[in-house]
C-alpha cells in the first residue's frame, strides 16, 4: 500500500470538487424547468385573473398550482445563479419540492377516493402512491449522495 500522499494531486482533487457548479447537460435542464415554470404561471395567471366567476375549489386548484409552478421557478433560478459547487444540493432542494407536491397530490386523492369511491378517483389514488414513492425515493438517494460526498469532502481535507 502506498502512503505516500501527492499533496499537489491531492490538492487539484480536492480543488475540482469544491469549485465545479452545473454541467452543461443539468444547465440546459434547469434552463428548460425554469422556461416551463414561467409559462405555466403565466397562463394559470392569466386564467385566474380572467376568470374571477370560478367555484371556489376551481380557485383553490389555480392557486395551488400557481404556487407549486412559483416555487419550481424559484428553485430553477437558485441552481442557475449559483456559482459556487452545489454538490447535489440541488437534487436534495428538487427532491424535498416533489415530495411535497406529490404529497399533496396524494392528499387530495386520496380525499377524493374516499368522499366519491369511483374507480377514477382510485386510479388517481394509486397513480399518486407511485409518484410519491418515487420522489421519496429520489430524497433518499440524493440525501445519501450528498452524505457520501460530504464525508470525501472532509476527508480529502483531512489528508
Amino acid at each position: 500500500m502506498n502512503t505516500t500522499i501527492n499533496h499537489a494531486e491531492l490538492e487539484a482533487r480536492l480543488r475540482s470538487l469544491t469549485q465545479r457548479t452545473l454541467s452543461s447537460p443539468a444547465r440546459y435542464f434547469h434552463v428548460a424547468v425554469l422556461l416551463l415554470a414561467l409559462i405555466m404561471c403565466s397562463l394559470l395567471g392569466a386564467l385566474f385573473v380572467t376568470e374571477a366567476d370560478l367555484p371556489g375549489r376551481t380557485q383553490l386548484a389555480f392557486s395551488a398550482l400557481l404556487a407549486l409552478g412559483l416555487g419550481w421557478a424559484v428553485y430553477a433560478g437558485w441552481a442557475l445563479t449559483r456559482r459556487d459547487t452545489l454538490l447535489v444540493h440541488q437534487q436534495v432542494v428538487a427532491g424535498w419540492m416533489a415530495v411535497c407536491g406529490t404529497g399533496a397530490f396524494f392528499v387530495c386523492c386520496a380525499v377524493a377516493a374516499w368522499v366519491t369511491k369511483g374507480t377514477l378517483a382510485m386510479a388517481a389514488l394509486v397513480t399518486a402512491t407511485t409518484l410519491l414513492g418515487g420522489a421519496v425515493w429520489l430524497l433518499a438517494r440524493s440525501t445519501h449522495r450528498l452524505g457520501e460526498l460530504k464525508a470525501l469532502r472532509r476527508r480529502l481535507e483531512r489528508t
